[in-house]
């Protein structure tokens, strides 16, 4: 695993998002209501993506219960408030709205969905925690280490393996052909 020391911002941002995107299929964001209605610029982003949503999940019943949890990559959350996690495939439109940041970890309540975390085949192997200022790296391993010397920016490798989150989502051609079905971590 490979763990950003530091920031990624401006043109480095862009080529780190363009090379993830390039070996991606989805990417995932998580939506925090913090018992208030999201913030305007949140829900415009959320309403830009949501033709391209491919998986949904939220906390609602847990809360109605009273042991909120809902998982996402590197975090699980028992917050009380209304959680949404949504996935959406890859598309000119998505890719987009993610460059459309000029930092890894701008991807943060209030301005933004929290957390871009990038899949591939329901794997994912590009998360952020943005409030804490983490970005893991589990898949590319080498090609990011190089990516990274080019752009002069620091990270730490920790050797072994580490466990992958998995989400299951569904993406269609035009066609309605499906591409892929996966499976997802238990939540």
């Amino acid at each position: 695993m490979i763990s950003l020391c530091g920031d990624l911002k401006g043109e480095d941002y862009q080529t780190f998002v363009t090379f993830a995107m390039e070996r991606s299929d989805a990417v995932m964001f998580v939506y925090h209501t913090f018992g208030y209605r999201l913030k305007s610029q949140v829900r415009e982003i959320r309403q830009k993506l949501k033709p391209f949503r491919v998986a949904y999940r939220d906390n609602s019943k847990s809360c109605k219960k009273g042991n909120p949890e809902i998982k996402w990559p590197q975090t699980i959350s028992w917050t009380p408030t209304l959680i949404f996690v949504e996935t959406y495939r890859l598309s000119p439109e998505v890719k987009e709205i993610v460059r459309s940041a000029d930092n890894i970890f701008a991807w943060q309540y209030p301005n933004r969905p929290d957390d871009l975390s990038f899949f591939n085949q329901g794997e994912c192997w590009i998360a952020t925690t943005a409030h804490e200022h983490f970005c893991n790296i589990t898949d590319h391993e080498r090609e990011i280490a190089k990516l990274f010397c080019s752009l002069g920016i620091k990270y730490r490798r920790y050797p072994g393996h580490s466990e992958r989150f998995k989400e299951k989502y569904t993406i269609k051609t035009n066609d309605n052909s499906i591409i892929c079905l996966l499976y997802t971590s238990p939540s």
